[in-house]
Formats: C-alpha cells, sequence, structure tokens
C-alpha cells in the first residue's frame, strides 16, 4: 500500500518535523497512523477528539487511542466536547458541529505545538461517497472535486491549518488487509451501520444499489470525476483569482462593470472566492447564485441580499459591499 501514497508526501511534509495526526481510533486512522510511522515519520502528535455523541464508547475511543499512542512512545492530545450541546444552541447540525470543533481542536493543538500540518484518513471510498452526496445537492465542478489531498483552511480562532489526505486514492479493503496483516487493533462504530446519516444511507444503501445496476462499483469512477473536476476547478480558480484582483477596489468592494461582462463560470468563481476572502467561508451555490443575481440590476440601481452569519450583500454606486 505504502507505494500508493503520494510521491510528494515526505519531500513535502518532513517525517523529521512534527505534524498532528487526527486519529479517532477506527480502522482508517489507525492504519493511517501505522503507515506513517512505517515511512519514517516519528515527530507525531497523535490528536483524538471526544464528541460525546456515543456514551461509554466514547469514553473507550479516547482510551484506545491513548493505548496506541503509547505503544508508539508518541503524545497523546485528547478533549472533549459536548458537540450535541453546542449544536443545539448554535443551531448547526450535528455533523456541522462537529467538524468545526474539530477544526478548532486542531488549531489549539497547532498552537500548542508549533505545527500546522494535520493529516487525516480520508480514503478512496470517503471520497466516493462525498462526490456522490454533493452531485445530489447540485454542486458546482468546485464541489464535484471533493476533497483534495492538501487543503488550506482557516480556523474560526484565525489560525491557518493545511489538512493532508495521504489515503485519497487507496480503497478502505486496502486499509483493512494492512491492519489486518501488521495486527492492529480497532475500535467499530457501531452507529456507521445504521441509517441514521446521510453518509450512512449512501454508504449503506446507495453505492450498493448503484453497483447492482451497474454490474460494476462506482467508487473508482467518482473518485476519478473527483480528480478531474480537481484539475478544471483549480485552473478555473486561478483564473478567477486574477479577475478579482482586477474587479476590487481598495476598500474591498467588487465593480460591478469588471465583473458583468465575464463568462457565467468566471462570475460565479469570482464571487466565491470574494465572498471567502471577506469572511464567509464555505458558502454554497444557491449564496453565490444570490449575489449574482444583483449584477443583473440595471445601472444604477440598488439592492441587498441575505447571506449566513447575518451579512448581507448590497449593491449600491455600482459597488458589491459586505455589510
Amino acid at each position: 500500500m505504502i507505494e500508493k501514497l503520494p510521491a510528494w508526501l515526505r519531500d513535502r511534509f518532513p517525517p523529521d518535523k512534527p505534524h498532528l495526526v487526527g486519529v479517532s481510533g477506527g480502522l482508517d486512522s489507525l492504519v493511517l497512523l501505522d503507515v506513517l510511522r512505517t515511512i519514517g515519520y516519528r515527530e507525531l502528535i497523535v490528536c483524538h477528539l471526544n464528541h460525546g455523541l456515543r456514551g461509554r464508547e466514547s469514553g473507550g475511543d479516547a482510551a484506545h487511542v491513548r493505548r496506541a499512542a503509547g505503544a508508539l512512545g508518541l503524545p497523546c492530545e485528547v478533549e472533549k466536547v459536548p458537540v450535541s450541546d453546542l449544536a443545539a444552541i448554535s443551531g448547526l447540525s450535528i455533523e456541522t458541529c462537529a467538524r468545526e470543533e474539530r477544526w478548532l481542536f486542531f488549531g489549539r493543538m497547532s498552537q500548542k505545538w508549533g505545527c500546522r500540518t494535520v493529516f487525516l484518513a480520508h480514503h478512496r471510498d470517503d471520497q466516493a461517497e462525498t462526490v456522490l452526496a454533493r452531485l445530489c445537492r447540485g454542486t458546482g465542478v468546485r464541489g464535484l472535486g471533493g476533497m483534495r489531498f492538501c487543503h488550506e483552511i482557516r480556523t474560526a480562532q484565525g489560525i491557518d491549518l493545511e489538512l493532508v489526505r495521504p489515503f485519497l486514492e487507496i480503497p478502505r479493503e486496502a486499509l483493512r488487509e494492512w491492519a489486518v496483516g501488521k495486527g492492529l487493533k480497532w475500535r467499530e462504530d457501531k452507529t456507521n451501520a445504521e441509517p441514521i446519516a446521510t453518509r450512512n444511507r449512501i454508504r449503506n444503501e446507495a453505492l450498493p444499489l448503484l453497483e447492482d445496476i451497474f454490474g460494476r462499483d462506482p467508487r473508482p469512477a467518482l473518485a476519478r470525476l473527483a480528480t478531474l473536476a480537481a484539475a478544471e476547478s483549480s485552473w478555473m480558480e486561478s483564473l478567477a483569482r486574477e479577475a478579482l484582483e482586477q474587479a476590487r477596489d481598495e476598500s474591498g468592494a467588487l465593480r460591478v462593470l469588471n465583473v458583468a461582462p465575464l463568462p457565467e463560470a468566471v462570475q460565479r468563481q469570482v464571487l466565491r472566492l470574494w465572498l471567502e476572502d471577506t469572511g464567509l467561508p464555505g458558502v454554497d451555490q444557491a449564496d453565490v447564485e444570490a449575489v449574482r443575481s444583483l449584477l443583473t440590476f440595471s445601472p444604477g440601481s440598488s439592492g441587498r441580499i441575505n447571506l449566513p452569519k447575518n451579512k448581507h450583500c448590497r449593491r449600491q454606486a455600482g459597488r458589491l459591499w459586505i455589510e
């Protein structure tokens, strides 16, 4: 399996430097930890966030991760957050709240240990599930690109992290074979088999049904789609970034006359980048289209649309503003 890892991994992320690695206690993340150690990574900081969603099982996961890290002589950071309570307070879904809390946790660990790389164990099958889910939600080309091997994010604390997913082209079955061959012990999350989350139903119902209909496993094709879409999206984003710099004035507002003549596909990318730059990461296609509608107003007219996080986009005096 090691030969399937990205060739640039060790050069870009030197093994003799400290790196965070997210470990849940499940098969995938324990294989990631073992593989990284096998190829020479010795300065890893094992990080586990207990979401408190599975009662005693959650505590057992944390204890298992501590033992695994201890057996390798690695430092282990464990925190617990009441995700259910936080989701209820914030109005976010459990899944979204858990993801945001993970980024905050990694941000704290990044500050503590002085490193910004976070290794994650997402694999090819996870990628296929992500692409299928986004496809059904009507995502654009960028969304079809799925998860990236390397992806930079800025946490709510303002900390820049680089997420690294070495397994994105490796099927989960290969990870299981590695784990069995190495005698690894992992925790099973029983809720993964229950139809209580969209991703579970995609994994356990939708993908097997597609395999039955087409007579072949759809996961490789979905993962290949992600690779192609990511390459096209990257090219489009470079064009959009140039156009954005030309359209943005000294105050950060967008000049409508610079954006309106652009092809629709470039308009969307320019507006998405602009919204993200102004403090709205993760905007969806509906938000972008709402802002794009302001471009079609007659010259000299004004208008306003609502955005997430109680923000608004206003068109006034030939410019788009975020307020």
